[in-house]
């Protein structure tokens, strides 16, 4: 079960919440895998027709975890992370709508 994402189904539509106010959801190597997660079950709903990615707290995304960016070794593991998430976007078949609120900052625009 994903800590910092959450998917839910409200009919057709698939809602998933980076749910990491503290940090503004900024997206550390464990939120991007639980987005393309997240991504991958909505996509093979067959009832979701469409697919909404949010923020929690009043926030869509702050970017990349700097703190966690700099802990890295080697720092191109934090962009495959990064690639994962644009590629299962683009993959998507669904339309994908963001829902911005507050910070869209760096990965996160």
């Amino acid at each position: 079960m994903a800590e910092f994402v959450r998917l839910e189904q409200d009919g057709p539509v698939a809602v998933i919440t980076i749910c990491r106010p503290e940090r503004r959801n900024a997206l550390n190597l464990q939120v991007k895998q639980e987005i393309v997660e997240q991504l991958r079950a909505a996509q093979l709903e067959a009832q979701v027709a469409a697919i909404v990615l949010t923020g929690d707290g009043g926030y869509f995304v702050a970017g990349t975890d700097i703190a966690e960016m700099q802990a890295m070794t080697p720092t191109d593991h934090q962009r495959l992370a990064t690639d994962q998430v644009f590629h299962a976007i683009r993959q998507s078949d669904k339309p994908l709508i963001a829902a911005v609120e507050g910070y869209a900052l760096g990965g996160g625009c």
